[in-house]
């Protein structure tokens, strides 16, 4: 019966086994890590999309929309006022009611 019983039991020299064994593997593997860290060439972060288009959040003064375009813009920004009026008055909004006022803010 005692043969039994001792295929049950752990071996002793996993018993034996203590913190300062444990503490030496643990130092082993960090300095492995350490070598294969140091080893592997670690390439350049791509920048992010926010890095790589900030140039485009800075208003460039020299560029410039042409004379239609221009109009254009005036008229879109107008209309858009107008019904933006109009929907807080609670009116319906139709051309007949736009083109006067629209015409008045752009006086053409």
């Amino acid at each position: 019966m005692s043969r039994i019983t001792n295929y049950f039991e752990p071996k002793k020299a996993t018993i034996k086994r203590g913190i300062k064994d444990e503490k030496e593997d643990i130092i082993c593997s960090a300095s492995k890590r350490q070598k294969f860290e140091q080893s592997t060439p670690t390439s350049p972060q791509p920048p992010t999309l926010s890095e790589k288009y900030r140039h485009l959040l800075i208003p460039n003064p020299t560029l410039s929309l042409p004379s239609k375009y221009n109009l254009l813009k005036s008229l879109f920004d107008a209309t858009e006022m107008i019904v933006s009026i109009l929907h807080n008055r609670k009116e319906d909004c139709y051309f007949d009611k736009l083109v006067p006022s629209v015409e008045r803010l752009t006086r053409k």
